[in-house]
C-alpha cells in the first residue's frame, strides 16, 4: 500500500479537563501506528478534519507517535513527512473527498483505510466512489482487539447501516455533508 488512512473519530475532554483522542480515535491511531511499525505503508493520512478542540492535531500526532514508540520499541518519532494531514473535512463523505486531492497530489494509488469494524465498509465505499483505491483494514483485526460487547455498539451498527443505505442513494456524500455544514459553517 502507498498509505494507510486514518479517518477522524473526534476528541474528548479527559478527567483533567485536557482534549485528547476520544476512544475510537485512539483505537485508530495505535492501530495505524502498529501498521507504520510493521512497514505496510511509507506514508500515514490523517483525516482529522475540523474541531472545536484546539491543537488537535498536535495531540494527535503525540498519540499516534507515542504508540508507534510501543510498537517500534523506538523513542523516535514517525518522521513529520510521513505523516500527510487534514483539518478542512467535517465528516466520512468530506474525509474521502479529500483524500482524494491527496491522493492525485501524492500518487497514492492503493491505501489501506484504518478505522473501526463498524466503519471502515462506509469509509470504503466513500473513498471508492470518490476514485481511490481503498482496502478494509479494521483497527480491531490490526491489534487484534475484540470487539465490544454488541449491545453497546448497537446505536453504531444501526447508524452505520443506514448511512450505507443512504450511499445507495447519495454515492458522494451530499446529504450528509450538508447536514454537518450546518454544525461547521
Amino acid at each position: 500500500a502507498d498509505a494507510l488512512v486514518v479517518p477522524g473519530a473526534g476528541m474528548m475532554v479527559d478527567g483533567d479537563g485536557e482534549s485528547v483522542p476520544n476512544h475510537e480515535e485512539q483505537l485508530r491511531l495505535e492501530a495505524a501506528a502498529k501498521a507504520y511499525a510493521d512497514s505496510l505503508a511509507p506514508y500515514i493520512v490523517l483525516l482529522n478534519g475540523r474541531s472545536d478542540h484546539t491543537d488537535v492535531t498536535d495531540k494527535i500526532v503525540r498519540f499516534l507517535n507515542q504508540s508507534f514508540h510501543k510498537y517500534a520499541g523506538t523513542t523516535d518519532d514517525i518522521p513529520a513527512d510521513a505523516i500527510v494531514i487534514d483539518e478542512e473535512s467535517y465528516n466520512t463523505a468530506s474525509n474521502m473527498e479529500v483524500l482524494a486531492e491527496m491522493a492525485q497530489l501524492y500518487n497514492l494509488r492503493r491505501v489501506l483505510m484504518v478505522t473501526n469494524r463498524t466503519h471502515v465498509n462506509r469509509a470504503v465505499a466513500f473513498a471508492c466512489n470518490f476514485g481511490v483505491a481503498a482496502s478494509p483494514y479494521p483497527a480491531e483485526d490490526i491489534l487484534n482487539t475484540p470487539d465490544p460487547d454488541f449491545f453497546a455498539l448497537i446505536p453504531t451498527y444501526l447508524k452505520e447501516k443506514s448511512e450505507m443505505l443512504l450511499l445507495l442513494y447519495d454515492r458522494t456524500g451530499v446529504i450528509p455533508k450538508f447536514l454537518k455544514q450546518a454544525v461547521y459553517p
